[in-house]
């Protein structure tokens, strides 16, 4: 058991220091380097990134029992959270920068 939890670990430390690196290029090569969605995705990204590794977490320690109601609950709330805040700062985006301002 031991010795999966550390590939687990190495695994995970790998995926997320290639995807540390990649992932702002990736987005500089796609928008425009004066774009308000690189800030955005990047954070997300990144962010989503330590939320997942956070949740693999908490699933291989079995701090969290999915035979309990509760925990279920809960657990469907971080990613409703996650998703949630992720579509009204979208959104606070897209009005900025396709609302008209009247001086």
């Amino acid at each position: 058991m031991k010795l999966k939890t550390q590939a687990l670990f190495l695994t995970l430390l790998l995926i997320n220091l290639f995807l540390i690196y990649v992932t702002p290029r990736l987005l500089l090569n796609y928008f425009e380097k004066d774009s308000a969605m690189i800030s955005f995705l990047y954070q997300y990204a990144m962010g989503g990134l330590f939320f997942l590794n956070g949740v693999v977490l908490v699933v291989k320690s079995k701090a969290c029992s999915f035979e309990s109601s509760n925990d279920r609950f809960w657990f469907r709330w971080m990613f409703i959270g996650f998703a949630v805040y992720f579509c009204l700062h979208l959104s606070w985006i897209y009005l900025a920068k396709n609302t008209a301002v009247r001086i």
